[in-house]
């Protein structure tokens, strides 16, 4: 199954993201996977191992990759793409913000980002943004408001049928995938997942490092 999504092209945060894609590069000896079973009959591992090491096929890799890209779209389309589409604006030391419903608060935003990002990842992919003068995101009367500024087009999303295991511990797994790419040529996908307190966090961006 190939999981695709669109985003609106900009330019303006594009420079803030691709040089933090380095951050999801593989490392560690490969190991590869040793699972042979059918995986239609392998349970679908929701959590991360907390103590032994498990191998995990690639299609169990797929299911845990599939369910944090779903999530994981959304997430980076807040940070990286379009403004909300909203008439309840406002103007805040002469930059216009726009009211983004999806989240309740920055707080909130943050929460549901490191609910599918690994903290390290957001924090140098994402939360840069909220120092920044004007800041991405603000927190106005109750309600969060995002900068009326363009986005950067999103790179796509992994074929999980064409996952390769380079490496995987108890704590990290790394994995490359085709990636049928929105616009330009496709690429592989280079993949980490990262134990995070028992689940499974993406330490890079839904569409992997681009070698």
């Amino acid at each position: 199954m190939i999981h695709t999504f669109r985003r609106t092209s900009g330019a303006i945060l594009a420079a803030m993201i691709v040089p933090l894609l380095a951050a999801c590069g593989p490392s560690g000896p490969s190991t590869g996977s040793s699972n042979t079973g059918d995986p239609s009959q392998e349970p679908v591992a929701t959590s991360a191992p907390t103590t032994e090491s498990i191998t995990l096929s690639a299609a169990q890799i797929g299911e845990i990759y599939g369910d944090l890209a779903s999530s994981g779209m959304g997430i980076e389309d807040a940070w990286v793409g379009e403004w909300p589409q909203s008439d309840d604006q406002i103007t805040v030391d002469g930059s216009t913000y726009v009211y983004d419903s999806a989240y309740a608060s920055v707080e909130d935003l943050k929460a549901a980002t490191e609910a599918v990002f690994t903290q390290e990842y957001a924090t140098q992919a994402f939360y840069g943004s909220l120092s920044e003068q004007p800041p991405l995101f603000i927190d106005q009367d109750g309600k969060l408001y995002r900068l009326h500024i363009g986005g950067w087009g999103g790179d796509g999303t992994a074929d999980v049928s064409t996952i390769e295991v380079t490496s995987q511990t108890a704590d990290t797994i790394v994995f490359t995938a085709n990636v049928k790419a929105e616009a330009g040529p496709d690429y592989t996908g280079n993949y980490m997942l990262v134990n995070v307190n028992g689940a499974w966090r993406l330490a890079c961006s839904v569409g992997g490092m681009q070698w």
